[in-house]
């Protein structure tokens, strides 16, 4: 269901020539009236602060949650990032939980099926995640959906219950299936555990549980494209011309479902490119510290695809990257990595030689964007 988009927006707080372009950014915002919503979305005390086009949403659930965010975008004079930008402001931000398919996509005779899953969970205990926790029982919930997954699937594990389920789970596509048990001490990811753990106490450090408080947190998310680049080096499921990254939750919506589903290759895939979902318009200018010290996010690290070559260059470059980093003091997750990587002309630039393919939310598919790629991907039998 499309909500309306209330035009409740005051003057703005802004005087000059960025006044001229915000306002037409605001008129395109106010003739849009796209904002998907299954109840009242509500846009209100909008003004230009810093050169940022400042929009506020109110959001309301059918159940009656409420909550107010607030979105920034950039107010740039030069007419292609304009165009860019008020591609953006036509977008709400990510936020909730909501699946606005009308129908699944079923599998079609074009669709590239030959995509290796690679996935992992570690037993971190009850690390708060955006204000929430998530057990073991939560973990194995959400990854009872790989029981419907038809693709061939790597998973590393040190949970003997994640083991356990996952094997029995995937008893009927067992020759589509590896579970490998791994102790963390095996993973390069982890050795710099100590390092982490002291840049988080520091007292100036700033605190985004579990980003930068559970030290662990971070070298999980770091492990990775490490066990990608295992899956590859060791030739599993080599008859595969891609590989996907996928959360071993990123299908959280899909326990109740219970439907047999493949993942495809990206649509227009370039395969020269790894293919992520932007989460955010970036800002390249930024400082690595920036990045790693406001917890800032471009493109989210639930699933990301290539072709092996590429990956493996991609992981790599990656895991360089991280530790460059952590040499400067900095430590966050893959996603404020993957943001610091690529910002110019003060981050890792020169080093990195692939390429990022974006696929950006668009108002027709899923309303959780930090989702957009996998759903994409998503073809049921």
């Amino acid at each position: 269901m499309m909500a309306a988009v209330r035009n409740t927006l005051p003057a703005l707080e802004n005087t000059g020539g960025e006044k001229s372009e915000a306002s037409s950014l605001l008129s395109l915002h106010r003739r849009q009236r796209l904002l998907p919503l299954s109840s009242q979305t509500t846009v209100g005390q909008t003004s230009v602060v810093d050169d940022l086009l400042r929009i506020k949403y109110r959001l309301v659930e059918p159940r009656g949650k409420q909550g107010t965010v607030e979105v920034y975008h950039h107010t740039l004079s030069d007419a292609q990032a304009a165009v860019l930008t008020i591609t953006d402001v036509t977008r709400p931000p990510c936020l909730w939980s909501y699946l606005l398919f009308k129908r699944f996509p079923k599998l079609q005779a074009h669709d590239v099926k030959d995509v290796t899953i690679v996935t992992a969970y570690f037993n971190l205990g009850k690390a708060p995640t955006a204000g929430k926790t998530f057990s073991l029982y939560k973990y194995l919930t959400w990854a009872s959906v790989f029981r419907h997954l038809q693709n061939p699937l790597v998973v590393y594990t040190d949970s003997e219950q994640m083991r356990n389920m996952l094997v029995e789970t995937r008893r009927h596509l067992s020759n589509n299936t590896l579970v490998i048990f791994i102790t963390r001490s095996q993973l390069k990811a982890f050795r710099r555990l100590e390092e982490i753990r002291s840049i988080f106490r520091s007292p100036d450090y700033p605190k985004y549980p579990p980003n930068t408080v559970v030290a662990e947190y971070p070298c999980s998310q770091h492990a990775k494209h490490e066990l990608v680049k295992d899956t590859i080096d060791k030739s599993y499921f080599p008859w595969t011309r891609y590989i996907a990254w996928l959360d071993i939750g990123y299908f959280r919506y899909l326990t109740e479902r219970r439907r047999n589903f493949w993942i495809v290759r990206p649509p227009d895939m370039d395969d020269a490119k790894m293919a992520v979902t932007q989460i955010m318009p970036p800002d390249f200018t930024l400082y690595p510290d920036e990045i790693f010290k406001n917890n800032l996010v471009w493109v989210g690290g639930g699933m990301s695809v290539g072709t092996r070559g590429v990956y493996r260059q991609f992981a790599e470059e990656y895991t360089g990257a991280t530790d460059a980093f952590l040499d400067q003091g900095l430590s966050n997750t893959d996603q404020q990595v993957l943001y610091a990587m690529f910002t110019h002309p003060h981050g890792l630039q020169h080093r990195v030689s692939t390429q990022l393919q974006m696929y950006t939310w668009s108002l027709s598919c899923v309303w959780d964007c930090w989702f957009y790629l996998g759903y994409l991907c998503y073809r049921e039998e």
